[in-house]
């Protein structure tokens, strides 16, 4: 990827969602002292959970900032500060900094994803569909989901059939499961404040998509997790979002999240970049 750097994961940088177990999915090497919570005696109704969930979508519309964003594979990854501007439902603009400027831009403004490279003069363009996301980033997720997970919660997902929780003592957490038209989607909500800390989400072709949600912290009167991990599974790449500072629910432009084609430079299908075109 232009612009990054190579990086080597750390105990202090990693959170939980390589690991197939999902007491090492949730347990946080960001906080490496911290005990699982205690459950409360009563479990929360779905009703309940859901609308925690909905509550905490609602409460967080934009995030505009800084962020550390690590791609890793196995033990190698490359990474770089990058400036965040996200707009739900399905709008995202990522800009790899240099201490020169932006060395790449990645924008979604539903319709299209566009990936910059200006050292090389190349804009690679395609659909906003997973498969895009997947040339770029390695995971292969939609804009949607994109955009979900860096607005802190997990890929929305409309149940089709009756949600469970279940109290997880192995975690300290409530697990709540729904069916959906994919299969079965999972959130795991921290017990105080029904907070999501992690969610496994399938995807077409049998992947699932695991987040760890950490690092919460009040913006105004909403904790916000600046440490999040997503990988998509099968497959060893982890992408790790460490924000700085974030700003939420300031006024971002449409202008921002598209990318028109300029004078002199070469435009590409965004599957060329998968095969290396763009690293």
């Amino acid at each position: 990827m232009p612009g990054t750097e190579r990086v080597r994961p750390s105990c202090s940088g990693r959170a939980p969602v390589a690991a197939l177990a999902v007491v090492a999915l949730l347990a946080s090497a960001c906080q490496p002292g911290r005990l699982r919570p205690r459950l409360p005696e009563a479990t929360p109704s779905a009703e309940r959970c859901l609308a925690a969930l909905a509550a905490r979508r609602a409460a967080v519309q934009s995030i505009r900032g800084f962020a550390q964003i690590a791609y890793e594979a196995g033990e190698d990854g490359v990474g770089a500060r990058h400036a965040t501007l996200v707009r739900g439902p399905d709008h995202f603009r990522l800009e790899v900094l240099t201490p020169l400027g932006a060395l790449a831009v990645i924008a979604s403004d539903g319709r299209e994803l566009v990936v910059y490279a200006r050292r090389e003069a190349k804009i690679y363009r395609g659909p906003a569909t997973a498969a895009s996301v997947g040339a770029y980033a390695g995971v292969p997720i939609g804009v949607a989901d994109v955009t979900s997970v860096l607005l802190g919660m997990p890929p929305e997902r409309r149940p089709i059939g009756a949600v469970s929780v279940r109290r997880d003592e192995a975690v300290g957490a409530f697990e709540v499961a729904m069916p959906v038209a994919e299969g079965r989607a999972i959130v795991w909500l921290e017990p105080g404040t029904l907070a999501p800390i992690a969610s496994e989400t399938p995807l077409e072709g049998g992947v699932k998509l695991r987040v760890a949600f950490g690092g919460y912290r009040a913006i105004g009167s909403v904790r916000f997790p600046h440490a999040i991990d997503l990988q998509a599974e099968p497959g060893d790449r982890v992408v790790r979002v460490r924000y700085a500072s974030p700003s939420i629910n300031t006024e971002i432009g449409d202008n921002l999240f598209s990318f028109p084609p300029r004078p002199g430079l070469e435009e590409l299908e965004i599957d060329r970049y998968a095969a290396g075109g763009g690293r």
